[in-house]
């Protein structure tokens, strides 16, 4: 008797979870439905939207990353992102590619779709940094490259500051990702601590080329790794580093002085 109370109690919550087990299921299918209507609705009314194409299967190593980078930049530059999980549903998922035309071959997660009035312009795919995301949305228009009104610094200026008694940040980039990154760190440090620093890009003028080849000179000719930031006085460089890591470029400006 015992026995069958206890297969009985089993049984039932067996077949308690399946149906949970179910019914999460289509509570999710018709979450992601709703989404491609949504979409295909702002899609049809020539709105922009911005769509964050994700999936919670670990397949997707790169997920997890890409939620934070998509989150950073929404905060930032106050955007909206519609989040689409398609490891929830992937026959809404294909009926999203259908109607937009997209297939397996242009978009790969996690990525994101821009529309914009109304058109699809574009998609970055496989985002593992915010500068693939950054700069995709500058170049149609989403948000506005902050690094266009930029002072650069002169040759002048530069000789100015290696003569400086006190410490004085020099940094050097070019127009790679990576310099996109290392310029958005740099300004969100400046923004916390309120430093100013010289800035010079060396691919976009002569005064810049300068600038590198004499930095090139006062290494002793070794090569330059951009994104580059060296702190100057007393006609040397102090102390250099390359990087494109928040942490790693705070402890340096701590370390010498710049920031506090």
């Amino acid at each position: 008797m015992r026995k069958k109370v206890i297969i009985t109690i089993l049984t039932i919550a067996i077949i308690l979870l399946l149906a949970g087990g179910i019914s999460l299921l289509i509570s999710s299918s018709n979450k992601n439905s709703k989404l491609v209507d949504e979409i295909i609705d702002k899609k049809n009314k020539k709105e922009t939207e911005l769509v964050f194409v994700t999936s919670s299967d670990s397949a997707c190593y790169l997920c997890s990353d890409a939620k934070d980078i998509v989150d950073t930049i929404a905060k930032k530059y106050n955007l909206k992102f519609i989040s689409f999980d398609k490891s929830k549903s992937s026959s809404d998922y294909k009926d999203l590619q259908k109607k937009l035309k997209i297939t397996d071959k242009e978009i790969k997660e996690p990525a994101v779709i821009i529309i914009k009035d109304g058109e699809l312009k574009s998609i970055a795919n496989e985002i593992y940094n915010s500068g693939i995301l950054r700069s995709m949305l500058i170049e149609q228009g989403i948000i506005t490259d902050e690094t266009k009104d930029d002072k650069e610094v002169t040759m002048v200026e530069t000789m100015e500051k290696f003569q400086g008694e006190e410490n004085s940040l020099l940094v050097l980039l070019d127009s790679s990702t990576n310099s996109v990154e290392a310029r958005e760190v740099l300004n969100n440090l400046a923004s916390k601590y309120n430093f100013t620093f010289s800035l010079a890009y060396f691919d976009r003028s002569d005064e810049g080329m300068s600038i590198a080849t004499f930095l090139n000179q006062m290494n002793g000719d070794d090569l330059l790794v951009v994104p580059y930031f060296a702190v100057v006085s007393n006609d040397k460089i102090q102390e250099a580093i390359s990087t494109t890591s928040s942490t790693e470029l705070e402890a340096f400006l701590k370390k010498n002085k710049i920031i506090k």
